[in-house]
């Protein structure tokens, strides 16, 4: 995901006002795109429709999949077989928390045997459920040897094992914010991008979707306590900001019809790829615009003036650290997020300097060249996302390892889905779907054809979309990984690649330099920003100072954003460091460009110690500073 540059970071003569937070190989010729009135084509040269049975029947094939019909076990079995069984049970164990969380993950869950009550999640046992979880998990790997298993199993043990790890340690801890109404995970926003994401590419995804709105009125009532213990029992942090986003969001849920509600125009986009027949697909609106104008809508205004009942609760914005307790907090945060297994201070230094380096080096380019201070170039690839994929596709063959297939769904938002924060997401395919890809672009935030280029490739090819299916194809265990997150390796890979994106898309050198070292400022400088409000306690004014000493003049909306979502940014920050630097360690090794990508990859999405564990490699973040060159 690309999120916007918050305005207002800018060097008073050197780069421009913003900081927005937010794969490639072979593919075929099968192509699924997209178009911008959501309409969806499909093109191959077989003409080959898809199994309607999606992943059709699995059984156990050791190196191929983890999932299976069939799970006995027997005295011959080895521990390869029972690990393999194990995280198959893990896996549906997972997958079955909510009917949202199923229906992204797998397009067919009848065919792995699996019949889920319609839900949002079991907001009462929530907590139990997650205990039960990881205890599950951890009694399971207690039965493994690590030594007894295969090279990706193993990598798979230590990933969980460091789930638990942060779990448990996640446990010493109070929540300190009110974690509804976060500026980029605020619950409504949350929902609505489930709901207008909600792929509908049979008609049992349409009942399932009516059905599943039914259930959200009550949905919004059950939210109601939690959300007032948090607020007013645990006295979580509510500031200005994060509550007029709530309102905002709930706002962006309120229309005048409900042909004219999110959800209903997403959803009669949607509905497009099921190639129903008109009656039937007009049955199915018709009855959803019921259910938003009778039900959703008045839920959500209830649930608006539910929150402006808080009013009384915001709080003065203020970070991590004025908690007793925030600094040792936001110290687990950056290793549950960054994974690096080093000191927030180690951490800070190593940002900073990398933070000075960008500002040097831009002001030098800018001297040079004080043209640049008012943008550079356009791309030499258009500014078509269809083309832009294309050949993004095409350089990518001639730098990056091989993926057999890469398929791919492009958009651009709705006008009712776009929010000012984001620029682009990427959405990962269903396990026994992996041709559909879907990359959202927000058009009011993507200003020239460079932004769209980089865009694109950090989203789509080579970044998310060619990372994750170099990891589904590269590894037998990609249900599992699916359910893991780790934002820094993910974000770092597709923030790099935004460099290499630069070079390809601008002929001038300078201008390709200026464009990834400003946005790569920009990126360290909230990360900065995140860390001295978080973790060493710097007030408003505090903060101001620093700014002021940096760029000559100081900004609040950076440090309320910081305030509202501690520890997220530095992922956008410290991730493209850690992944370039990783590289460099693969290259000094003797390895070639493209067969250190290949060895990064092949370990798939991990914390970086795990990563560094596997590769050999020296913790770079202890190494000498990082200079920009």
């Amino acid at each position: 995901m690309r999120l916007k540059k918050l305005t207002a970071l800018a060097m008073a003569v050197v780069m421009s006002a913003s900081l927005v937070l937010t794969g490639c190989g072979k593919k075929t010729d099968d192509r699924t795109r997209t178009s911008a009135e959501g309409s969806v084509t499909c093109a191959s040269k077989d003409d080959a429709e898809p199994d309607d049975n999606g992943g059709g029947d699995i059984t156990y094939v050791e190196g191929e999949s983890v999932l299976t019909l069939d799970d006995e076990l027997n005295e011959d079995s080895t521990e390869v077989e029972k690990f393999d069984v194990f995280l198959n049970e893990i896996y549906l164990e997972m997958v079955v928390t909510s009917s949202t969380t199923l229906h992204f993950a797998i397009e067919h869950p009848e065919n792995y045997g699996i019949d889920l009550d319609y839900t949002f999640g079991d907001l009462e046992n929530g907590d139990n459920y997650s205990d039960e979880l990881f205890k599950k998990i951890e009694d399971g790997l207690a039965e493994f040897d690590i030594n007894d298993l295969n090279d990706n199993q193993r990598i798979v043990y230590e990933l969980l094992t460091y789930e638990c790890d942060m779990y448990d340690k996640g446990l010493e801890f109070d929540d300190y914010i009110c974690g509804y109404f976060t500026q980029n995970g605020n619950v409504l926003s949350g929902i609505q991008t489930v709901l207008t994401e909600y792929s509908i590419q049979r008609e049992q995804d349409a009942i399932d979707f009516i059905e599943l709105l039914k259930l959200f009125p009550d949905y919004l009532e059950d939210l109601k306590p939690y959300i007032t213990e948090s607020v007013v029992d645990n006295n979580d942090l509510l500031t200005q900001s994060m509550y007029d986003a709530a309102l905002d969001y709930a706002d962006a849920w309120i229309s005048d019809s409900a042909e004219e509600n999110v959800i209903y125009v997403a959803f009669s986009a949607n509905i497009k790829e099921a190639g129903l027949d008109e009656e039937t697909e007009a049955a199915y609106l018709s009855e959803a615009a019921t259910v938003i104008e009778d039900e959703i809508i008045p839920a959500i205004e209830d649930f608006k003036t539910f929150v402006e009942g808080f009013e009384d609760e915001i709080d003065e914005d203020q970070g991590l650290a004025s908690f007793e307790g925030g600094k040792e907090y936001y110290a687990y945060l950056m290793e549950a997020y960054i994974g690096t297994g080093v000191s927030v201070d180690e951490l800070y230094a190593y940002a900073e300097a990398e933070l000075d380096a960008c500002i040097e080096r831009v002001g030098e380019l800018a001297n040079e060249n004080p043209s640049l201070i008012f943008g550079v170039g356009e791309s030499k690839y258009g500014d078509d996302p269809d083309e832009v994929l294309d050949a993004l596709y095409e350089i990518a063959k001639e730098e990056f390892p091989e993926v057999s297939e890469l398929n791919w769904i492009n958009s651009y938002l709705l006008e009712e889905q776009q929010e000012d924060h984001v620029v682009a997401y990427y959405m990962s395919p269903q396990l026994d779907n992996i041709k559909r890809n879907v990359i959202r672009i927000n058009g009011d935030n993507i200003s020239d054809s460079v932004s769209l280029f980089t865009t694109l490739a950090h989203e789509g090819v080579p970044g998310h979309l060619y990372q994750q299916m170099y990891a589904f194809e590269d590894s037998p265990y990609e249900e599992i990984n699916s359910m893991l997150s780790y934002m820094s390796y993910q974000e770092g890979w597709a923030v790099y690649i935004e460099k290499l994106a630069a070079q390809w898309c601008l002929d001038d050198e300078t201008e390709a330099e200026y464009t990834y070292i400003n946005s790569l400022y920009n990126y360290l400088f909230v990360t900065c920003a995140d860390i001295l409000v978080n973790y060493y306690g710097y007030t408003e004014e505090d903060f101001n100072a620093w700014m002021t000493e940096k760029l000559g003049y100081s900004s609040s909306s950076i440090y309320e954003f910081v305030v509202s979502d501690p520890g997220l940014y530095p992922c956008y920050g410290l991730g493209p460091m850690l992944v370039e630097d990783t590289l460099e360690e693969l290259e000094a090794k003797g390895n070639d460009t493209k067969t250190s990508y290949d060895l990064l990859l092949d370990i798939g999405p991990a914390p970086f110690t795990v990563i560094w564990d596997e590769l050999g490699i020296e913790n770079p973040v202890k190494a000498e500073e990082k200079v920009v060159e």
